[in-house]
């Protein structure tokens, strides 16, 4: 799998904002939570690692609105963003992340890094569809969204 940063001569990722994902699956050593916190770094399995995907600053979102059930209490998670440009190699990874479920970090608008999902309650890339001249003036490229139910809050993850 490979990281979605527009390729061309003209791009600049340090001006466009970055998000992190990594497939379940690719999780050796998972660190709960306590108080909101992750205490610990989350351990992958050998090649594995957080994919970057950089997006549009203005459009990078997150939400997680909190849910009743007769199960109880959960959460309608989503995050996303609009990543500009087109290329094979985008296609290839959304059409390789079709059918699987991710933890997803994000870093919100005070700078910290954010951890949505657990290994148990994967976010799907639910959304990744393809737009021009839809956001701003000459600008094409995909909205993307990853979107789960979670039984819990997201939690700061302050690791690199």
């Amino acid at each position: 799998m490979k990281d979605i940063i527009r390729k061309l001569d003209d791009t600049n990722p340090a001006g466009v904002m970055l998000m992190q994902f990594a497939p379940v699956e690719s999780v050796q050593t998972w660190i709960a939570k306590s108080g909101g916190l992750y205490r610990g770094e989350i351990v992958f399995f050998a090649g594995w690692r957080w994919f970057n995907v950089y997006g549009i600053p203005e459009t990078l979102f997150f939400r997680e609105p909190k849910r009743r059930a007769a199960a109880g209490i959960f959460y309608e998670t989503e995050a996303g963003c609009v990543v500009p440009g087109d290329d094979a190699e985008f296609r290839d990874v959304f059409e390789w992340a079709e059918d699987r479920r991710f933890i997803v970090r994000t870093k919100d608008h005070v700078g910290d890094w954010r951890l949505i999902g657990t290994p148990w309650h994967g976010l799907k890339l639910e959304k990744a569809d393809f737009d021009t001249d839809r956001i701003m003036a000459g600008t094409r490229g995909f909205s993307i969204a990853f979107e789960g139910k979670t039984p819990a809050l997201s939690g700061l993850y302050p690791f690199s």
